[in-house]
């Protein structure tokens, strides 16, 4: 059985416009009921951790699937599709 990797990612909010990927934790601040995103980004070593604030806004779940480059696409990304296999009404077994 294939597992699915579980990996999240988002802008960091210094303003650097800098993706970072890694475990999702979301925790809620108390007073304001403001939503803190923080991704924790694990190392190759398997024991360093960093974590860093992210935009919650930006925030998106790896989908499993690639493009024709290998590159990861995430939950709010958009891509071009050139080829449909299936014609546009046909029953979907739905």
């Amino acid at each position: 059985m294939k597992t699915r990797e579980i990996l999240f990612r988002g802008l960091k909010a210094d303003g650097s416009n800098e993706w970072v990927y890694g475990s999702l934790l979301q925790s809620e601040i108390a007073g304001n009921g403001y939503c803190k995103c923080e991704i924790h980004e694990r190392f190759a070593d398997g024991c360093s951790i960093k974590t860093h604030e992210v935009i919650p806004e930006t925030v998106g779940q790896f989908t499993g699937l690639t493009d024709n480059n290998g590159t990861r696409i995430f939950e709010g990304d958009k891509v071009r599709c050139s080829y449909f296999k299936m014609a546009v009404g046909e029953n979907l077994g739905v």
